[in-house]
């Protein structure tokens, strides 16, 4: 008996929770609905949007709350169905074409996603983060002079944007335009102190173009006091330093970033890397045992700085950003909707941008 009392009074306790609900005014429900999506509580989110939306079908904040909550949630065709619906309430607004263009980049269909990032610029010619995305999905497809376009046009929008300035200069780089590269990334830097990927990118120019150590080996100490825990920034120093026969300040660098190398075998490559480097006599005996000749191990080798590049180049995606020491290339690889920002401070995430601008309505 008093199983079922139990029972019956959760029951009781059910639906009084449900006829509270229904009972809640519109107004009410939103409220709560947007505290929920700010929370990252989207499944009740999503609850509270679809209950004002069954009130009131023609609610264009309802609706596209509801489509954003389904954005953040992961079910990207359900955040389209609702895009759409909001479209027809209001189909001059930019931001459900900005939107749009992230759900479908998330599923993976690029040329609709320009189509709508596109769509949403051309409505609003100010509307910095459509652009910002825009310029992403160029780059991402290789469309690089598109992408430089769209950057700049951010940053005529908004000086001080170093998201938009650092990538650009990622894409002058490629283009060897260094000496406006370095303008940008400097502009990035003075916004934005702290931007490590800045530091980096500028360091590589200062290093492989202009030979100044100097300011390379300033602007890559800067990078890693920034993120000591982003691996990729450690390994261009200790190449640079090794490049000049700085052997103990390479080892250092080398054993700050074995303590945060995860992979096996690379933490056993740059090990080797410092054995070799303080007793160069171990590349000898390699050399023997290979049947020829070792050049170098000692940092007197460029081909043995581009035999370790290869060994330890794109194996994990906090490695690609890494550049090609054999070559004169200081542009690493532009990396554009990431989900991982540990290694990647300047890249733009489209799902983020579109949360921000949710909770600025």
């Amino acid at each position: 008996m008093k199983q079922f009392h139990a029972t019956l009074k959760a029951g009781l306790l059910s639906m009084l929770m449900v006829f509270s609900l229904n009972a809640q005014s519109i107004e009410d429900l939103m409220s709560s609905g947007v505290e929920l999506l700010n929370n990252g509580a989207y499944g009740q989110a999503v609850t509270r949007f679809k209950k004002v939306v069954a009130r009131d079908p023609g609610n264009f904040e309802a609706r596209f709350n509801l489509a954003f909550a389904y954005l953040y949630w992961g079910r990207y065709a359900d955040a389209l169905a609702e895009l759409k619906q909001a479209a027809a309430i209001d189909p001059r607004n930019s931001n459900i074409y900005a939107n749009m263009g992230v759900a479908y980049e998330q599923l993976g269909q690029n040329r609709k996603a320009i189509e709508a990032l596109s769509q949403a610029v051309n409505l609003d010619p100010g509307n910095v983060d459509a652009r910002l995305n825009l310029a992403s999905m160029y780059a991402a497809m290789n469309r690089h002079n598109e992408a430089i376009n769209q950057f700049k046009q951010v940053i005529s929008l908004d000086g001080s944007n170093p998201v938009a300035l650092t990538n650009l200069a990622k894409l002058l780089v490629g283009k060897k335009q260094l000496t406006e590269a370095k303008h940008y990334l400097r502009e990035a830097i003075a916004y934005e102190p702290n931007n490590a990927d800045a530091h980096w990118e500028l360091a590589n120019i200062y290093w492989k173009q202009d030979k100044n150590y100097k300011d390379a080996e300033k602007e890559y100490r800067i990078a890693i006091r920034i993120e000591p825990t982003s691996q990729v920034y450690y390994n261009n120093l200790g190449l640079m330093l090794e490049e000049q026969k700085k052997k103990d300040e390479a080892i250092k660098v080398y054993e700050d970033y074995l303590v945060y190398l995860n992979d096996a075998f690379r933490k056993e490559k740059i090990q080797q890397r410092i054995d070799l480097l303080r007793n160069p006599d171990l590349a000898k005996g390699e050399g023997k045992r290979a049947g020829g000749s070792v050049a170098g191990f000692d940092g007197k080798s460029k081909e043995d700085i581009k035999r370790l590049k290869k060994e330890l180049g794109g194996e994990e995606p906090e490695e690609a950003k890494t550049m090609d020491v054999g070559e004169v290339d200081v542009m690493g690889d532009f990396e554009t909707f990431t989900t991982d920002d540990d290694d990647a401070a300047a890249t733009f995430d489209l799902k983020e941008a579109a949360k921000n601008r949710a909770k600025e309505k």
